[in-house]
């Protein structure tokens, strides 16, 4: 399966982008592995774990392969369309894969789109329109055919040129890869140019070989469906694909441990261990294909059965973890498709300057340890310790992200942001004060120092950054009254001294009193 293709993805997809996807793909990977358990199939778990691969973005966004080759592959939007026609890229893409695999032998899988808002049309509606988009495509490859045979004198050739680029020009094929538009870019421009009637045919053969060779356009195939989930639905929200996920969890260890029934949040522990693996193959692979580098492009499902059986002695604090880096994900997600807007814009370009699809700033590849310490960084005023699962609701609430820590990654310029070593902190360099960037969101400076106060308590090691700062970036706070620590300060100071790292002993030797300012007002200095 690791044949070259002309459809495999050329360019480094961005981690906001792939959120829904990856959900998705491990959706898919469970159902399958519970269909293959159970009747009329009954196989063994050894075999499936032996046998079947979950592959993404490689041939298309999602892939599930078999013994006898690829048994089903689906394309993954998360967008707010509600008319087939604007997928129309995606489905016409999903006909040519799916015609190239039965040409080539690689199997005779069935095609999905998998679509998270609802569509109007119906089924008939939807099959008429892959009809017509297939219809066009056959005729369009019979026009070039026909340009190909078409005797013509060179005193035609200029009008014989012109009427060919303008049938290229309307290019249903539409495919969005790098090598396909540069050839057509190419075979127009060369047509164009070209002094003979016979150099014109030799480009229009040469296109005409790509789209049999490359792309097998002589046998696309209509065959393509929307995917329907288990409640007959034919679209999933990026916020309920989770809950579809944990019930697949319990649908598993039903099949295979009957006798051990768990409660809620261990199923969900399970789910989000599976999506934290995704995440880290994932990392892996864009940090291997930046650099040039081979990466595996399939998971085996033995690897995932492996974390479906996962022990759960002491799964605790390890399930909090689990759900707040999902909890992250899912923010970071929000805030580019509903706040910034811009989401869809930026997945189709191949590189994107964006802070937030830039994993060094975003800090999705944070180990554990680390993404502890920034949740504690972001929201220092949390009273909880990490094993209160209370703490997931207050050390990652949507509001103090999107209107502070999202919000400045996107909008303050690159030159601003310092770089340290420790990547658990955002440190802005605001009028030569050190700001620090944090998700407060409260708007009372007194419930939020008490609130630090608590946390310095509970969670010096965490919190104590706060106090290196000259000032801390809250969602809508604004106060520059330092006597607010005042009462507290000597316990913090405590707290603060033995937490020190020797980085910061060299600029800093005592703790000091950070005064808010609101995202807003940084924004608006610095720009």
């Amino acid at each position: 399966m690791g044949m070259k293709s002309v459809f495999e993805h050329d360019a480094t997809p961005t981690w906001s982008g792939f959120t829904y996807q990856g959900h998705i793909a491990i959706y898919l990977a469970l159902r399958k592995i519970c269909e293959l358990l159970s009747q009329p199939n009954n196989l063994d778990r050894n075999e499936i774990a032996s046998v079947y691969q979950l592959e993404v973005e490689n041939w298309e966004d999602v892939a599930i392969i078999g013994e006898d080759g690829y048994l089903s592959i689906h394309q993954v939007k998360n967008m707010q369309k509600t008319n087939i026609t604007d997928y129309r890229i995606p489905l016409i893409q999903l006909m040519l894969e799916n015609g190239y695999m039965r040409k080539n032998n690689m199997g005779n899988p069935i095609a999905y789109l998998h679509i998270s808002n609802p569509v109007e049309d119906d089924e008939d509606a939807i099959m008429q329109a892959l009809q017509k988009w297939k219809a066009r495509i056959v005729d369009y490859y019979d026009r070039l055919k026909e340009f190909a045979d078409r005797k013509v004198e060179e005193s035609d050739r200029k009008a014989f040129q012109k009427e060919i680029c303008d049938e290229i020009g309307q290019d249903p094929v539409s495919l969005k890869r790098s090598s396909y538009k540069s050839l057509l870019s190419d075979t127009e421009k060369g047509i164009g140019q070209s002094a003979t009637v016979t150099k014109t045919k030799d480009y229009v053969v040469g296109f005409l070989n790509y789209l049999e060779e490359s792309m097998a356009i002589d046998r696309i195939c209509g065959e393509v469906e929307l995917y329907r989930f288990d409640n007959g639905a034919r679209h999933c929200e990026s916020d309920e694909i989770y809950e579809r996920i944990v019930e697949q969890v319990q649908r598993y260890r039903q099949i295979t441990q009957p006798a051990e029934p768990l409660i809620d949040v261990q199923y969900e522990y399970i789910a989000d261990k599976l999506l934290s693996y995704m995440r880290k193959h994932i990392l892996e692979r864009h940090r291997l294909m930046q650099e040039g580098s081979d990466y595996s492009r399939q998971i085996s499902f033995g690897e995932l059965i492996d974390v479906l059986d996962t022990s759960l002695d002491d799964y605790e604090e390890n399930a909090n973890i689990e759900a707040l880096r999902r909890i992250y994900d899912e923010a970071l997600f929000q805030y580019c498709d509903l706040i910034c807007g811009h989401r869809q814009e930026c997945e189709e370009k191949d590189s994107c300057e964006c802070r937030l699809l830039n994993a060094q700033y975003s800090k999705v590849d944070l180990n554990d340890d680390e993404f502890i310490k920034m949740c504690f960084g972001y929201n220092p005023d949390c009273t909880q310790t990490l094993n209160n699962r209370r703490c997931l609701h207050e050390l990652l609430n949507n509001d103090g992200l999107h209107e502070s820590v999202f919000k400045v990654l996107r909008k303050i310029p690159d030159r601003y942001f310092m770089q340290k070593s420790d990547r658990t902190k955002t440190v802005i360099n605001d009028r030569q004060n050190n700001a620090l960037l944090t998700a407060i969101s409260s708007g009372n400076a007194a419930i939020v120092v008490a609130g630090i106060v608590k946390g310095i308590n509970k969670n010096s090691a965490y919190v104590s950054p706060v106090f290196d700062a000259d000032e801390l970036i809250t969602g809508r706070l604004q106060s520059d009254d330092e006597s607010l620590w005042d009462s507290d300060f000597s316990n913090i100071s405590e707290k603060y001294i033995p937490t020190v790292t020797d980085e910061d002993k060299n600029s800093i030797c005592r703790p000091k009193k950070p005064v808010f300012v609101s995202a807003e007002e940084v924004i608006k200095r610095l720009n």
